[in-house]
């Protein structure tokens, strides 16, 4: 799988062309949109497709709940938690290739995973080194590996 077309997967999870321009149709586009902030709109994008609360992401990317109503009155976020909502937004955007079904994603997301230490995949969210696990999971099941 290309680099530009997990890009544009991760895109469209964030709300696509609509919510992020035209400038983020690849990964150096992308990247300049995320240091500057993404729109909050993004984020939202993201909790509804997935049914999202925003305790769910409050905890899961480690962003006060706080901090989140501010940014949505600021309807921008910053460059960090912006990183944060990417990193989701890739997750997610594979959950939805590999299960096919945004149900059944979600659905997986939310639910406690033995190979992640009986964790759910939204909450190793916080972390590079969780998401990687996470990522290393949906390989497996993508090539057919029970975890």
């Amino acid at each position: 799988m290309s680099s530009h077309s997990s890009v544009l997967r991760t895109q469209r999870v964030l709300g696509g062309e609509y919510t992020l321009g035209d400038r983020a149709n690849n990964a150096n586009g992308l990247i300049g949109v995320v240091r500057s902030g993404l729109p909050y709109s993004a984020l939202e994008s993201v909790m509804e497709l997935v049914g999202l609360s925003a305790e769910i992401v409050s905890a899961s990317l480690s962003i006060p709940r706080r901090t989140l109503a501010r940014r949505k009155e600021q309807a921008r976020l910053s460059a960090d938690e912006s990183d944060r909502v990417v990193r989701l937004a890739r997750l997610v955007a594979a959950a939805l290739d590999i299960f096919g079904d945004q149900r059944k994603a979600s659905a997986w997301l939310k639910k406690p995973n033995r190979a992640l230490g009986n964790t759910t995949p939204l909450s190793q969210m916080d972390t590079d080194v969780g998401v990687r696990q996470v990522e290393r999971v949906l390989m497996r099941i993508e090539h057919g590996i029970f975890s």
